[in-house]
């Protein structure tokens, strides 16, 4: 074979060794180095430095599922907190922003009340579970899972099943993720749209809403006081409508995940 588009696969899986020979460990020094002192750095944890870093150490490079999904090793290893990732232009601050942070676990409602919403199950995969929610306008997908390698891999092929719009460079959505009895539950959200028609109308018809992973969490927030006051369950129900995957939409996305399972 002279080059890898002569490459004919023939197994599962692929061995690769070191030109001279050598087993390499670039683990240890990633993790011990990089990975764990700028969490600590980047999230004000210098208090909690040596808890957190040996918390960490021990899911990423000493357990048995060492190397997999590093979003999933921070819910197990933050597990008094959800862990949650706004994708470009899904509520952020600014179009090109991508928010990834950590906040107390247990103050959204959805984080207890999911179960009983749940409409029906779009696939098992292995050690993990795809349902999909009947919590209309969002349209919501939980990953339930006891294998992190399994909820990544289910989690990949949800993001190969939904569109990337022209000039985008991944899907648009949102993400809540959090770990708790043995479990790592993730919660999916995939988005049509940035922002409702509200957030850039005039007078009063205006609300500054951008809803993000929190909201769609079900912790609404209204950052200008005056539409605090004027909200109504109807406006965020309209503004829900505008920024989810319509019903039609979420249904053509269960099925290419099937496909792809």
């Amino acid at each position: 074979m002279k080059s890898l588009d002569e490459f004919v696969k023939k197994k599962r899986y692929l061995i690769c060794v070191d030109s001279d020979g050598c087993a390499m460990d670039t683990m240890d020094v990633k993790h011990i180095r990089c990975f764990g002192p700028c969490m600590v750095k980047e999230w004000g944890l210098e208090e909690w430095q040596d808890q957190v870093l040996k918390r960490w150490n021990e899911i990423n490079l000493y357990s048995m599922t060492r190397g997999i999904n590093r979003f999933l090793a921070l819910a197990q290893a933050l597990t008094d907190y959800t862990i949650f990732y706004n994708g470009p232009k899904c509520g952020a601050s600014a179009p090109d922003h991508a928010h990834f942070q950590a906040g107390n676990k247990g103050f959204m409602p959805i984080e207890k009340d999911w179960r009983e919403q749940v409409a029906g199950k779009v696939a098992d995969y292995s050690e993990a579970t795809l349902w999909y929610l009947n919590d209309a306008p969002r349209a919501t997908l939980v990953i339930e899972a006891v294998n992190k390698k399994h909820a990544a891999a289910l989690f990949d092929i949800i993001y190969h099943s939904l569109d990337i719009k022209p000039g985008d460079d991944e899907p648009m959505m949102n993400v809540l993720a959090w770990y708790e009895d043995e479990k790592w539950i993730v919660c999916v959200f995939p988005r049509e749209k940035h922002r409702p028609a509200c957030y850039t109308a005039e007078g009063d018809a205006n609300l500054l809403s951008s809803p993000a992973s929190v909201d769609l969490g079900g912790v609404f927030i209204t950052p200008v006081e005056k539409d605090f006051l004027k909200i109504t369950a109807e406006d965020i129900a309209q503004i829900l409508s505008e920024v989810s995957l319509s019903a039609e939409d979420f249904h053509r996305v269960r099925q290419r995940i099937k496909e792809k399972i």
